[in-house]
């Protein structure tokens, strides 16, 4: 008499293991598929708001979000937010994007040197003058001199004038014929 239920190698338990292994390898390739449509949607969102960042700033700001959206980890979405939200004066908003971005390519001086630059602007100098780790990043995306210039400014407004003086000779010695060396002249007039 056959045996109604049996979990033998010819029962249940082989047919539930093989559906359970099935389910799992198509689940696989499907969340492949999914995470590279999402990656491609989100760089067609990203050159969206490329191509209108000049002319329509709103538009640019919103295909970035989406761009976001669609793949959190695209740098170049989160970079252009937070310019965008730099240039509208939304400080808060441009360092979450600009340490996002740190969080994601920690060894990018653009990303250091602007997260720097917005938290001078939110008065949060001590946690700016700590960037002057891109000044390690070779080959740097902003030119050096320029960096030790806001470096220099940053520590004299905290009233290190030792090290002030320190960055604006790095200055000069950088670009010493340059509009950055003339002005870490004019400034060094300035310390005590």
């Amino acid at each position: 008499m056959a045996e109604c239920g049996r979990l033998g190698p010819r029962g249940g338990w082989a047919r539930i293991l093989v559906a359970f292994v099935t389910g799992i390898f198509l689940a696989g390739c499907v969340s492949v598929e999914t995470i590279k449509k999402r990656e491609k949607e989100s760089e067609g969102y990203y050159q969206q708001g490329l191509s209108v960042l000049d002319t329509d700033q709103q538009r640019a700001f919103v295909s970035f979000q989406k761009a976001i959206q669609s793949n959190p980890n695209n740098y170049d979405a989160h970079y252009l937010l937070g310019h965008v939200y730099f240039l509208r004066k939304e400080y808060t908003d441009a360092e979450r994007e600009f340490r996002t971005c740190v969080s994601l390519d920690p060894n990018n001086g653009e990303a250091l040197n602007y997260r720097g630059r917005t938290l001078i602007f939110m008065s949060r100098l001590p946690e700016a003058i700590a960037y002057r780790e891109s000044l390690k990043i070779n080959p740097p995306n902003v030119p050096r001199a320029l960096v030790y210039l806001e470096l220099g400014r940053l520590h004299m407004q905290q009233g290190e004038d030792g090290k002030a003086r320190e960055a604006f000779a790095q200055v000069k010695t950088l670009d010493p014929q340059g509009t950055a060396g003339a002005e870490a002249t004019k400034m060094m007039k300035q310390l005590r």
